[in-house]
């Protein structure tokens, strides 16, 4: 008996979404407590407004934190694409369906938090102001954000669920529509498409950064690039076997590059279009090889408590994100 479309699970993607909510969450704590408090203490040269030598390299690894959210990107695109593409295998992909499971997933617990951000305001920051409601409940944040040129309390963060809802308003219908074959070349076409959006915006628009950070078309290759492993693994089911040797060498250059390296410094063209990828590839080794490698040094899914904050890390981020900022 053929398993639905709906049931097919990663067990280990799970602990990863989890790592993934947490990064953002201690990016963005870290960056609360500097702007209200300053510099911690062990951190510092002494005095609280200098970063030790030390403290460099921490503050490094922190900030490079918020990748987690390209790594939910990433995942992302893998999991709705090949649930799709099961779905289509079986049938017929329900585009009524589709968004039904996404509402009742997402919807509940964003527009709670919507509803209750005035409170928040009200109560804990009115010196915040009032942030725009409207393009919060339309999903169009990360426009917003671009256009006014400010980060918005509390909702400043709900610009990545803006570009993920925006994916899903037309990549079921290509999925649906589009023949198979055909899909990795659609998919090359997007990823192409969003390295011409970022060179034209850092060519043609003054101040391009929110631009480059924010915008649909600038994040939309991080998602491609997960459709397309997941192409990849439904034709011919990944399995990886690197050497252990190999996995240490690869994390221990993670690891130099997120203490030494500021991933979201891009001043040069080349930087712009290429460097987030560097980073990128990188977590998609980690990923890919406590996926679909039956040697890893350990396996996630016998960790009962992150494989279950991983289900529900939608929550999870809602509410920790909105308390920090």
């Amino acid at each position: 008996m053929e398993t639905p479309a709906r049931s097919v699970n990663f067990p280990n993607l799970d602990p990863f979404r989890f790592l993934a909510a947490m990064m953002v969450v201690v990016a963005h704590a870290y960056q609360g407590w500097n702007d209200w408090v300053g510099i911690p203490g062990f951190m510092s040269d002494g005095n609280y407004h200098q970063l030790s030598n030390t403290g460099k390299y921490i503050q490094s690894f922190i900030y490079n934190l918020s990748s987690g959210v390209d790594i939910f990107f990433l995942i992302s695109g893998f999991l709705i694409t090949y649930l799709l593409l099961k779905e289509k295998e079986l049938g017929k992909i329900s585009i009524k369906k589709f968004y039904a499971r996404r509402a009742l997933r997402i919807l509940p617990l964003y527009y709670l938090t919507i509803i209750i951000a005035p409170l928040l305001i009200y109560w804990l920051s009115p010196q915040f102001g009032q942030p725009n409601y409207w393009a919060n409940i339309f999903y169009v944040n990360n426009f917003h954000t671009i256009y006014t040129g400010k980060w918005e309390y509390p909702f400043a963060h709900y610009w990545s669920l803006a570009v993920e809802e925006q994916f899903y308003l037309i990549w079921p219908w290509i999925i649906a529509f589009a023949s198979n074959r055909r899909l990795p070349a659609i998919l090359f076409s997007i990823i192409i498409a969003g390295l011409i959006y970022r060179a034209y915006a850092f060519i043609y628009i003054p101040t391009p950064k929110l631009t480059i950070y924010l915008h649909t078309l600038s994040n939309i290759d991080v998602l491609s690039l997960g459709a397309l492993f997941a192409y990849r693994h439904y034709h011919k089911p990944i399995n990886l076997n690197f050497s252990p040797g190999s996995r240490v060498l690869v994390y221990a250059a993670s690891m130099v590059l997120l203490f030494t390296t500021d991933m979201f410094e891009q001043n040069t063209l080349i930087e712009v279009l290429f460097k987030k990828y560097v980073y990128l590839l990188l977590a998609a080794f980690w990923i890919g090889n406590y996926t679909f490698n039956s040697k890893a040094f350990f396996v996630f899914k016998k960790e009962i408590s992150f494989t279950t904050l991983g289900r529900y890390h939608t929550a999870f981020m809602y509410f920790t994100i909105c308390s920090l900022l």
